[in-house]
């Protein structure tokens, strides 16, 4: 899961905007290689500005008002927000039903259908793991969108002063947060007069000073890049999901170190050096560093436009809009390929999915299969929403650019809420999951009524549990995200690398 990003750089919406400033940075890379061999065709240009000259009149005049009133990758916070929606529902609603309930597997996997299984809406109920390349692909794009344009305006420098800047506040922006939360839960676990919560895993210490000593050790162990951290490896027992934020630091180097190669090279190698790495580690299973150089691939796209160069000169614009369309939805599609437990066949005896199973490369049959098509579909989904209009504007709406902004304290905090809150409001409406009883174990019970995922005990659970989530979040925003961004920038200008935050 990444934090929420500073998404102050261009993006393909400013570059159809305003074309006048596309051709100025295209200019100013034809002066700096020496050659024109950067510069697009005016054909290409034409059909650009025609596109989203029609674009914006299709939305009408108050909607492309908006459009230009927010910042270009806005939208960008709406999917972040519904990535982190779908962690926490995947985490929520497998508690609710039990773990082997089967709203984790395909439609039709040994005859089973049901509804929440159904494609495209089996991503609302299990869509964790998809959400996590989702966020992996978006960091990619993020983190490296600014020092690319820098680089193809002739500004290598400054992007190298950037990327310095980065480098350095990247772990406090992840960790920081982390450490703060988990800390709380740690607190929580050691409260006096029988107010810490009961819990099956992970036991709380006899002490507080053992409890904090398990947590300064498992702090360490997670901020440490060199240890394996996942489902099947190494979990922070205070705060599980903060696994991602490991390899979110370790996708983040590359992703600088791969930028500051860039700053010596020519920029028409740049995507195809990306993409063939990118695809070597796919397949070797280091799914998430290629998940952060597709990322920057995007990046290089939507500031090159090599796509639209292509697409322009052999499909009409219907074409094109329907082409956005297949990969923005074949890219969900694969996104729903069951998850969880280490077993292909839970892939492959899923109607649909037979043929894409096997094509698995090697490595991840042993391993966490869905990684690899997760990574494709993530990347194929967010080009196909970079692309298109109305998906653009459906996330633009107030409400999941709000959900966005808390999106990152709402992945960190559910697991610990769910362990302690939610099972006793769990537990009160009579489903019990953890492994003892309390006094009011089913004092409130209600009859779980309709097709799972969509059940009325499942329901009114998460109407009472969902807004405290979000107000809790809310609360962590203000009082230890926002913080944190403040220490990481206090920390770069006191280094004196402050001088690259003063332009976009």
């Amino acid at each position: 899961m990444a934090p929420d990003l500073e998404l102050t750089n261009p993006s393909r919406l400013v570059l159809n905007i305003f074309p006048s400033a596309t051709n100025a940075c295209r200019r100013r890379l034809s002066n700096v290689s020496g050659k024109t061999t950067m510069s697009r065709t005016v054909d290409v240009d034409l059909e650009s500005a025609k596109v989203a000259a029609a674009e914006r009149e299709e939305l009408g005049s108050k909607n492309a008002a908006e459009y230009e009133q927010v910042r270009p990758t806005a939208y960008l916070d709406g999917l972040r927000g519904l990535a982190a929606l779908l962690v926490y529902f995947s985490h929520n609603v497998p508690w609710w039903y039990g773990f082997e309930g089967g709203i984790e597997h395909g439609f039709g996997y040994h005859g089973e259908r049901m509804l929440a299984t159904f494609p495209f809406v089996r991503s609302l109920f299990s869509g964790g793991a998809s959400a996590v390349a989702i966020f992996f692909v978006m960091s990619g794009y993020v983190l490296s969108i600014a020092p690319l344009r820098m680089l193809c305006e002739g500004r290598t420098t400054e992007a190298r002063w950037h990327l310095l800047a980065a480098l350095i506040k990247r772990p406090f922006r992840l960790f920081l947060p982390v450490a703060a939360i988990s800390l709380v839960f740690a607190l929580v676990m050691q409260l006096p007069f029988g107010m810490a919560p009961h819990l099956e895993w992970p036991k709380p210490e006899p002490t507080l000073s053992a409890e904090l000593r398990r947590w300064t050790k498992e702090l360490g162990l997670t901020i440490n890049p060199l240890v394996e951290h996942g489902q099947f490896t190494h979990w922070f027992c205070y705060d599980p999901p903060a696994w991602t934020m490991t390899a979110e630091h370790r996708g983040s180097m590359l992703v600088f170190s791969v930028l500051a190669t860039f700053s010596f090279t020519r920029v028409k190698w740049w995507i195809y050096a990306c993409g063939f790495t990118a695809l070597l580690m796919l397949v070797v299973y280091q799914w998430e560093l290629a998940c952060f150089l597709f990322g920057l691939v995007l990046a290089i796209n939507d500031l090159e436009k090599f796509d639209q160069a292509i697409l322009a000169s052999r499909l009409s614009r219907q074409s094109q809009h329907i082409f956005y369309h297949f990969v923005f939805f074949a890219g969900w599609y694969i996104l729903g390929q069951p998850h969880g437990v280490r077993e292909p066949e839970l892939s492959y005896g899923t109607p649909g999915l037979y043929f894409m199973t096997k094509m698995l490369p090697s490595y991840y049959y042993n391993n966490e299969f869905w990684r690899f098509w997760n990574t494709i579909g993530a990347t194929m989904l967010i080009y196909g929403t970079m692309n298109i209009r109305w998906i653009q504007s459906f996330l633009l709406w107030p409400s999941l650019r709000c959900l966005g902004r808390v999106s990152f304290s709402l992945y960190l905090i559910h697991i610990p809420i769910a362990w302690t809150i939610g099972d006793r409001v769990c537990r009160l409406l009579g489903v019990v999951r953890q492994d003892f009883t309390t006094e009011y174990d089913g004092l409130l019970a209600i009859p779980d009524v309709g097709p799972r995922g969509f059940s009325t005990g499942l329901l009114v659970w998460q109407a009472v549990v969902l807004p405290l989530n979000l107000l809790l979040a809310s609360w962590a925003t203000k009082k230890i995200d926002k913080p944190s961004v403040a220490v990481e920038r206090w920390i770069v200008a006191r280094l004196g690398l402050a001088r690259d935050s003063s332009r976009p």
